[in-house]
């Protein structure tokens, strides 16, 4: 394979290239979090082939392997807000943040309350495999469900202008789009 990232196998990179294809030739600004061994870092490298886009990745392990010049790497804990500020204020603020770090919900909610408002208008935020504490033997990520469903309630009060999400086994992903403004009153 090519890019070494399950993204492929869990179907991810199909909706990812549905999802950003209209974004494919443009400067792309884009953290994500949790890397595991680079492949996707490599992959997006590829994909927003704009000579001005910037992937940006940041783990508590930083893979041993070789990037694109326009791919950058921070060691760190996606529990330290004053972390994912600081990132924020040096690179962003960002087209796309993906979030595929730990799958726990408390560090799945430090990262989107720090990081939200660091996302572009027309910008997306996704989580990852936020379904994996439903699996089998997998209790310990207990609380994402909720989680999302938290977010879903926040969506007037975010600005979210679009929503996609996705429940199935090894396919649990949340998009939100920032819009340029919260909702304001509706009338019917």
């Amino acid at each position: 394979m090519k890019y070494n990232t399950d993204k492929f196998a869990h179907g991810l990179i199909e909706i990812y290239e549905k999802k950003f294809n209209h974004l494919r030739e443009k400067p792309i600004n884009l953290l994500e979090i949790g890397v595991a061994k680079g492949g996707s870092l490599k992959y997006w490298a590829s994909f927003f082939n704009h000579e001005r886009s910037k992937i940006l990745g940041l783990d508590r392990h930083i893979p041993s392997c070789e990037f694109s010049e326009n791919v950058s790497l921070i060691n760190g804990d996606q529990n330290d807000i004053k972390l994912l500020k600081q990132t924020a204020s040096d690179h962003g603020p960002f087209n796309i943040i993906i979030d595929d770090a730990s799958h726990f919900t408390r560090e799945t909610s430090n990262c989107f309350n720090s990081l939200w408002s660091e996302i572009k208008s027309d910008g997306y935020y996704v989580i990852e495999d936020w379904g994996v504490g439903y699996f089998p033997g997998k209790s310990e990520y207990n609380g994402m469900a909720e989680l999302i469903a938290q977010l879903l309630c926040q969506v007037p009060t975010l600005g979210v202008s679009d929503i996609y999400l996705e429940a199935s086994p090894l396919r649990s992903i949340l998009f939100l789009k920032k819009g340029k403004a919260k909702w304001g009153p509706l009338n019917f």
